[in-house]
């Protein structure tokens, strides 16, 4: 008879920790990005921000098959340290973007970044198991990816609104 599995291991492939978790952070700010860009830009006065995704997405491509020949040569880690740091780069420079400038900059670096951690993430995952369990790890890839894309966009939109709510307080106080 089979053993029925706990949802935890419905959700996630055992032994599959770091990545799993790392493709949650990675989900967290992919999913924000891409719900709260237009707004940001709007509110920083930027025109033109959905050249953000047109530029990024060509960064992602031109990533892609560099990352897969370093993966293969040298392992996810080898991959996944640099995807991060790119990763973050863009995420900083998106903060920091107050012009279309600086924001097609931050596109490159997300580009980058992301072209090389998603594929890099979910081979990491793949080779952590052995070739029969391999769709469910595909399966806790993408259910950690969908985790925290859901949670990024929500946990991230509750404090913008708190950060708007105490900006727009603090303003009126001081009028």
């Amino acid at each position: 008879m089979k053993e029925k599995a706990s949802l935890r291991d419905r959700i996630c492939e055992t032994g599959t920790g770091l990545p799993a978790v790392l493709t949650i952070f990675f989900g967290a700010a992919y999913g924000s990005v891409n719900t709260y860009i237009a707004m940001m830009a709007a509110e920083a006065h930027i025109e033109n921000a959905g050249l953000f995704f047109i530029i990024g997405m060509l960064f992602v491509f031109i990533s892609r098959p560099f990352g897969g020949r370093l993966l293969d040569a040298k392992g996810a880690f080898a991959v996944v340290m640099p995807g991060s740091v790119l990763y973050l780069i863009g995420l900083l420079l998106i903060m920091a973007a107050h012009s279309l400038t600086v924001l097609l900059a931050a596109s490159v670096f997300y580009g980058l970044g992301a072209g090389l951690l998603l594929p890099a993430l979910l081979t990491w995952i793949l080779n952590m198991v052995r070739p029969e369990r391999r769709s469910s790890a595909s399966a806790t890839f993408y259910n950690m990816l969908d985790i925290g894309t859901s949670t990024g966009i929500l946990v991230l939109g509750v404090i913008a609104g708190m950060v708007a709510t105490a900006t727009c307080t603090g303003a009126l106080q001081l009028s």
